[in-house]
């Protein structure tokens, strides 16, 4: 007797990360420190790691989140938020008696990050047997994109655990940066800024030369994709076009690299919170797609520059038919 065909599940993008409420104050005038400044505040639901699945969901895209929150009123608010946006959190953990995180961000009065506070030790409540317990969700993924809130030995585990897998990491900050150094040669993509790229190779990165050489830093490690973030200055890629390239250690010609720089579009900045994320989320879709690397920042971007605009870090706007509207496709 034949069977029936089991129906096929979509493909999908695992993020692995954080899920945070953000509290923002937006000041009216310059700051003044040590002292209480006029404004207004807005709460909003953020984490590097949910910021991406948002992103993501709103283009359209099956995304699987893998993060912690607590049984408190921030957590019942993240949860409810990612359903809204069609975020699948079965793979989430809900951890009893404990506060979801959260950060609190002072904003200058030109819209960009003055100060920032997070409290994300539940993050550790991913744990690399947790994580491990997912092996067969991460396996079957399209791509993988991790962050570096969550705990080195997991983000080393769950690498170690699914090798053929493409991993996307995104350094999230400064001092967290620092996790990502075990897992570079596992990394299909290394997305970082400049004080991130400086804290992970140690050097000073000043000029498109030292640029070149923080790339080829991360590439002799075995990141076949770099991509800096510099603000208003752009993105500086490079990429290693070396057949055998991947996670070997190899010889690594310079011949075998090609690098740029791709410079933004104006925009109206309202909050820069996000907005790396968003850079994050759009290259991932390019990925996801098949797309040239090219296609891919320049998707990065669009979208970048669209969580500009808008006070909360992933811009409601977003659709799925938001890149065609955008001409990044046709563009190219």
């Amino acid at each position: 007797m034949q069977q029936k065909a089991t129906k096929r599940e979509q493909p999908y993008i695992v993020v692995i990360g954080a899920a945070n409420v953000d509290v923002i104050g937006f000041p009216r005038k310059p700051l003044t420190q040590k002292d209480s400044n006029l404004g207004h505040i807005r709460m909003t639901v953020g984490g590097v790691g949910r910021n991406i699945a948002e992103n993501l969901a709103r283009l359209g895209v099956a995304v699987k989140l893998i993060t912690a929150v607590g049984d408190d009123n921030f957590g019942t608010k993240i949860i409810d938020h990612c359903q809204e946006v069609k975020i699948d959190m079965t793979e989430s953990i809900i951890i009893k008696n404990t506060n979801s995180s959260a950060y609190l961000a002072i904003m200058d009065d030109k819209k960009d990050l003055a100060l920032g506070v997070a409290e994300m030790e539940i993050c550790s409540k991913l744990s690399p047997a947790f994580i491990g317990n997912k092996k067969e969700i991460v396996c079957k993924a399209a791509l993988v994109i991790l962050e570096t809130n969550i705990p080195e030995k997991t983000l080393l585990r769950t690498v170690k655990d699914n090798p053929q897998q493409r991993f996307l990491l995104d350094t999230s900050s400064g001092d967290l940066s620092l996790r990502a150094k075990k897992i570079l040669p596992y990394l299909y993509c290394l997305k970082t800024n400049l004080l991130e790229a400086k804290t992970l190779t140690g050097t000073d990165i000043s000029g498109k030369k030292s640029l070149e050489n923080a790339a080829f830093f991360f590439h002799k490690k075995g990141v076949k994709h770099v991509l800096i973030t510099l603000g208003k200055n752009g993105v500086f890629f490079s990429s290693c076009t070396h057949t055998d390239f991947f996670r070997t250690d190899g010889y690594l010609d310079e011949a075998n690299i090609i690098c740029g720089k791709y410079l933004p579009e104006k925009t109206k900045l309202i909050n820069s919170n996000g907005a790396g994320d968003a850079f994050m989320a759009g290259f991932a879709f390019g990925v996801f797609e098949n797309l040239q690397l090219d296609v891919s920042i320049k998707m990065g971007m669009a979208l970048a520059k669209k969580s500009l605009e808008h006070v909360d870090a992933v811009n409601p706007e977003i659709t799925a038919h938001f890149f065609e509207r955008n001409s990044v496709r046709s563009d190219l």
